[in-house]
C-alpha cells in the first residue's frame, strides 16, 4: 500500500507558470459583427488600390510608381491581375523616354514579372565614347538608383547593365554623403552597406502618390 502511494506521489508535479500566464486561456476572439466590419474596411482600403491603378491608366510613369509602391510595401499578392494587366500594357506600347528614371523602372518591373526587355533602352543614356553620361551623377540622383536597382535584373552577357551596375554603385556611393532627406534615405536602404547600418532591409520606401496612405493601412490590416 505505501509503495503504490510513493508512486502516486511521485506523479504530483507543479509546474512553473508559462511566460504567457493565462493570456490564452482568457483571449476572447472578436464577435462576427467585428469581424464582418474589419473585413469590410480591408475590402474597401483593396477597392481603393484597385481604383488608383485603373486611375493611373494611359499614365505610364505614374502607373509604375504606384506599382512599384505595392510591390514595396508587400501587398502586391493581392492585385495581381490588376498588376499583370497594366504591366502588360506598359510593355506593348512603349515609347522611347529620355527619362531614366522611368526607363529603369519600367525595365525592372516587366523583368521582375518575366517580360522579355532589352537592355538596349539604356543606350540613349551613353555617350559617343560608349560610357553613361557624366551629366546623369549630378543631375538625375532618382535616375542614378532607378538604374542601379534595374542593374540587378540584369542576365549573363549583358555588358551594358555590368556597365551600370559599376557605374551607379560607384557614384551613389559619393553622391549620398551630400544628399536630403528623403533621398538620402532611399539610397542608404538600396546600397548595399544599407544593411550593414540598419542591421536588416526591410524593403519600405516613401510612398510619394496621394494613396500612401490607403496603402499603409493596407498592409497594416494585412499585419493584424
Amino acid at each position: 500500500m505505501s509503495s503504490q502511494s510513493s508512486a502516486c506521489d511521485r506523479l504530483m508535479v507543479n509546474f512553473c507558470p508559462g511566460v504567457q500566464s493565462n493570456h490564452f486561456i482568457n483571449y476572447t476572439p472578436d464577435d462576427e459583427i467585428t469581424l464582418g466590419y474589419r473585413q469590410k474596411g480591408l475590402q474597401d482600403l483593396k477597392e481603393e488600390v484597385r481604383r488608383e491603378l485603373k486611375t493611373a491608366a494611359g499614365k505610364p510613369s505614374q502607373q509604375l510608381s504606384f506599382i512599384d509602391e505595392v510591390k514595396r510595401l508587400g501587398v502586391a499578392y493581392h492585385f495581381e491581375e490588376e498588376i499583370e494587366k497594366e504591366l502588360g500594357d506598359i510593355y506593348d506600347n512603349y515609347h522611347d523616354s529620355d527619362d531614366l528614371y522611368y526607363v529603369s523602372l519600367r525595365f525592372r518591373l516587366l523583368r521582375q514579372q518575366v517580360y522579355n526587355v532589352s537592355c538596349d533602352v539604356f543606350k540613349r543614356f551613353k555617350d559617343e565614347n560608349g560610357s553613361f553620361k557624366k551629366c546623369l551623377i549630378n543631375k538625375d540622383v532618382e535616375g542614378l538608383l532607378g538604374l542601379y536597382e534595374a542593374a540587378h535584373l540584369r542576365v549573363q552577357g549583358e555588358d551594358m547593365v555590368d556597365e551600370a551596375l559599376a557605374f551607379t554603385t560607384a557614384h551613389l556611393n559619393v553622391l549620398v554623403q551630400h544628399l536630403n532627406y528623403p533621398l538620402a534615405e532611399k539610397v542608404i536602404r538600396a546600397l548595399p552597406f544599407g544593411d550593414a547600418c540598419r542591421g536588416r532591409r526591410d524593403g519600405l520606401t516613401y510612398p510619394s502618390t496621394k494613396m500612401k496612405l490607403h496603402i499603409v493601412k493596407l498592409y497594416r490590416s494585412l499585419q493584424s
